[in-house]
């Protein structure tokens, strides 16, 4: 049971990255990023920040993770994100097919490898490059922790990162020093730290609605030391209306899965851009099938992991899900 718990407490560790710090303005404020996302595919926002927020707050919540046993880090990481990111390749299977752009991608994609291709980078589930460039992260993460110095070498190379080329933009090496501010940002953390979340949050809505800065940088990561400075003060937040917190724990699934559903709409309408009315019912399906599918669909296919690759005794699923 012990060894059941360490495995599928991946499903708890975004939640609680430690037991006293359970982030949940953080936690929240993580729908409100992947509705961002949805927003900007929707063509409703014009403004590609969101990537950026998701890199940094990942680089700063994985620094109260475990990561004393690279095995047991790799293995949390592994089961955090590659159930639903195989869902939302599965889903996509109709715009492959639509878009199909070559057999290499074919390869890349299921080893989270098509960020590295930049012409296959938006194929098959288009979001799936940002998952290409968290596995590269999540690689390297145990050797950022242990080397504060090399991190923040790598954090402070971001300002070469926004010259470089559209074409290039999502190769994971270039968007590595938005997840080295997050790390740096992490390991400088400090629990009594005490900064009000309203002035970041105006600032960062005032940055990205109003100052006009180039489409290029805000992708490649401008606004990381900005985010930052958010997500700093996100943690001072102490609760947080449930459902709220509900719908942030399952951003990750709407920006996976967001993909497949926006291309079926488009499909059955025939529109290259879905008028306002189907575009609200687009969101309310993409919102309640991502909840859904973080919820159930999730827990189960993380279980069928667990034993396909015998990292634990074989339990049924829902004595699993309880140990979550």
């Amino acid at each position: 049971m012990q060894i059941v718990s360490e495995t599928v407490s991946a499903r708890s560790e975004e939640k609680q990255p430690n037991l006293k710090r359970s982030f949940p303005g953080v936690r929240a404020a993580r729908f409100a990023a992947a509705l961002l996302v949805v927003f900007y595919h929707l063509r409703w926002f014009d403004r590609d920040v969101t990537v950026t927020f998701f890199f940094v707050l990942s680089g700063f919540i994985l620094c109260f993770s475990r990561i004393d046993k690279c095995t047991t880090f790799y293995k949390r990481r592994f089961l955090r994100i590659y159930p639903l990111y195989c869902l939302g390749l599965f889903l996509g299977i109709p715009a492959l097919i639509f878009h199909f752009n070559g057999v290499g991608v074919l390869a890349l994609a299921p080893l989270m490898l098509q960020a590295w291709v930049p012409s296959f980078s938006l194929i098959w589930n288009g979001p799936g490059w940002s998952l290409s460039c968290l596995a590269f992260f999540y690689l390297l993460m145990p050797f950022l922790v242990r080397h504060r110095v090399a991190t923040g070498i790598l954090a402070a190379l971001l300002p070469m990162a926004l010259c470089v080329p559209g074409d290039y933009s999502r190769l994971p090496i270039v968007n590595l020093p938005q997840f080295c501010v997050g790390v740096i940002g992490g390991l400088c953390f400090k629990q009594k730290a005490r900064i009000s979340w309203q002035i970041p949050a105006a600032v960062c809505v005032a940055v990205v609605l109003f100052v006009p800065l180039p489409q290029i940088a805000l992708h490649n990561g401008v606004t990381a030391p900005l985010f930052l400075w958010l997500i700093f003060s996100l943690t001072e937040i102490k609760s947080c209306p449930q459902w709220m917190v509900s719908l942030g724990d399952s951003g990750y699934a709407l920006i996976i899965l967001h993909h497949p559903v926006l291309f079926a709409f488009k499909a059955a309408l025939r529109r290259a851009t879905l008028p306002p009315l189907a575009g609200a019912v687009f969101l309310v399906v993409a919102i309640g099938s991502s909840w859904l599918a973080f919820n159930y669909a999730d827990p189960w296919l993380r279980t069928v992991l667990v034993r396909m690759f015998s990292w634990s005794p074989r339990k049924p699923f829902r004595s699993v899900e309880t140990q979550a």
